[in-house]
């Protein structure tokens, strides 16, 4: 292997935010150069690309992005030397959530698909990059197994829907606060809200980093329930992230008790 790799320059696999990295490197492992398109913490709803982005892109051998919740993903496949939308490996419906890389089932379903690919970019490697897709599929249903919730849980309030998929395979109910990331409601949804948490309960908030999230926390004080943190542009492989958010839930809401 470090023959190969000394001898013969790396092939470049370019991906459009870190959390994309953090799933095909785990596939990939140390046989190809990633580099990351977007700013760390950009938007990917929003973001549009640069001339330099365009010239990272020209450069790389493939491209790597996860589709809709990417408009400026779209226009980079367009001109990249090879693309890979992973949507496409995935049952897609109309209303099905786009932040792929925030829900384990999805990323299950694409890690065989990333081997493809990969075995097809370094054909010698093909059995290692199966056996890394293979420990990723098994890691990620050990955790999903091992930590569901009781139906009778309550409900999740989540700042942003970006983080329904994580929770509901883990057994929760949810209800989002808002669907755009940031995006703080008015009075009329704080009242619905407040009557929810009154005859149901909330069991836990969830909180983006960085970004606002009054609501959550105004009702998190006044009904006594636990807030958490997640990073939804994670910057770590996708396992390792899932482990971490699955312990902060439990730490939070004691269900591992």
């Amino acid at each position: 292997m470090l023959f190969h790799i000394f001898m013969y320059a790396m092939l470049t696999v370019s991906v459009s935010i870190t959390p994309i990295r953090g799933i095909v490197e785990e596939i990939g492992g140390n046989y190809f150069t990633y580099e990351v398109v977007y700013p760390e913490g950009a938007n990917p709803h929003l973001y549009e690309p640069k001339p330099t982005d365009i010239l990272k892109i020209k450069k790389s051998d493939v491209f790597i992005y996860s589709g809709r919740a990417e408009p400026g993903g779209k226009k980079l496949c367009n001109i990249a030397k090879r693309c890979v939308r992973l949507e496409r490996f995935i049952k897609l419906k109309k209303d099905k959530n786009p932040h792929l890389w925030l829900s384990p089932m999805d990323v299950y379903s694409i890690a065989d698909s990333l081997a493809v690919l990969f075995s097809d970019l370094e054909p010698e490697y093909r059995d290692t990059f199966f056996e890394r897709a293979q420990r990723m599929r098994y890691v990620i249903d050990s955790l999903l197994k091992n930590n569901q919730v009781k139906e009778s849980t309550g409900i999740v309030l989540l700042m942003h829907g970006a983080f329904v998929p994580l929770f509901k395979q883990l057994g929760y109910k949810t209800m989002v606060v808002s669907r755009e990331p940031g995006t703080e409601p008015g009075a009329a949804v704080l009242k619905t809200l407040r009557d929810i948490a009154s005859k149901k309960g909330f069991v836990l908030g969830v909180c983006e980093e960085k970004r606002p999230c009054k609501i959550v926390k105004l009702l998190s004080k006044e009904f006594h329930f636990p807030v958490i943190d997640l990073n939804p542009l994670y910057n770590r492989p996708f396992t390792r992230f899932l482990e971490d958010a699955i312990g902060r839930i439990k730490d939070a809401t004691h269900s591992g008790k």
